[in-house]
């Protein structure tokens, strides 16, 4: 499947491609044919974030998703790519993620690689829902968007694999109502 990277706005410190924003490859003869299979490597910045959602929202609403469905994937995407830009690169470091996001009968896979720091422990947070009726004050300062994911999603794994982070999230789309 070809890969392609997302253009990147000039600020985020790498340089502008001229790249079609997402490759795409059509179903191939298979016991269970991908509906959808997409590739795509974007630079960790912000910018790249944005056009890779508004692509893989594009492509899920053509291949017929309910809406509801589409933005269940999207926030939980958009927790995970904007929680690799933030922590595994943090101080404005400059990498890539890789993201393999297939559709095959009713389950969707999204697959994000990246060269960052690892999860501490090399765990995934526990994502618990965090206790909201204290005083503004009180409230924790993070840890609401892996409790997001959890909960939108069928699943999620992480392992390190030598120098990368391999980040699964599954929906099970049977159970989307």
């Amino acid at each position: 499947m070809p890969q392609t990277t997302v253009p990147c706005d000039t600020s985020c410190g790498a340089p502008r491609t001229n790249a079609e924003p997402v490759g795409s490859s059509a179903p191939e003869p298979a016991d269970e044919p991908d509906i959808l299979a997409l590739e795509l490597i974007l630079n960790t910045c912000n910018t790249d974030v944005r056009a890779c959602l508004v692509h893989v929202e594009s492509k899920l609403s053509a291949a017929g998703l309910p809406p509801d469905v589409v933005g269940k994937v999207e926030v939980a995407l958009a927790e995970a790519l904007n929680n690799i830009v933030e922590h595994a690169f943090p101080d404005e470091a400059h990498g890539k993620i890789r993201l393999h996001l297939s559709l095959a009968g009713a389950t969707l896979t999204i697959a994000l690689r990246d060269d960052g720091v690892p999860l501490p422990g090399l765990t995934l947070p526990a994502g618990k829902a965090a206790q909201i009726d204290v005083p503004r004050e009180d409230l924790p300062e993070g840890g609401f968007g892996w409790f997001l994911i959890r909960s939108l999603s069928s699943g999620v794994t992480y392992t390190r694999q030598r120098t990368q982070n391999h980040l699964t999230i599954r929906f099970d789309l049977g159970n989307s109502g």
